[in-house]
């Protein structure tokens, strides 16, 4: 199991990986998956914990946004939040970097700069 998601080895060989949750296959929201690759614990009937390939919440932050942007050739139209882009984002309840992810409300939804969930 430890070869299943082997986010640290990657990002220590320099190897840029994104994260997603846009797909039948990953059936949850994105912070569920940084918080599974921040605490490296694979949600399944076993549970399996792989702390040697745990990773910042830095670096799940950027698996999710800029990498993601980057890996599908969108990087300058998404996937930081400055001038020109789409302004497409989550405002949570706390700081990721801080906070354990998975306790944290979305607290307003934006796409496209237009408020579309506020809490």
């Amino acid at each position: 199991m430890r070869w299943i998601y082997p986010y640290k080895t990657l990002l220590d060989q320099g190897i840029l990986i994104s994260g997603g949750s846009d797909c039948r296959a990953t059936p949850f929201p994105p912070r569920i998956g940084m918080w599974s690759a921040v605490n490296r614990i694979e949600k399944n009937s076993q549970d399996v914990m792989v702390p040697e390939e745990r990773i910042s919440a830095e670096d799940a932050l950027k698996m999710w946004t800029i990498n993601g942007a980057y890996a599908s050739f969108e990087e300058d139209r998404k996937g930081t939040i400055e001038r020109g882009k789409l302004a497409d984002f989550v405002v949570l309840s706390g700081d990721p970097r801080e906070e354990e992810i998975s306790s944290l409300k979305v607290e307003m939804t934006i796409v496209g700069g237009t408020v579309v969930y506020g809490s």
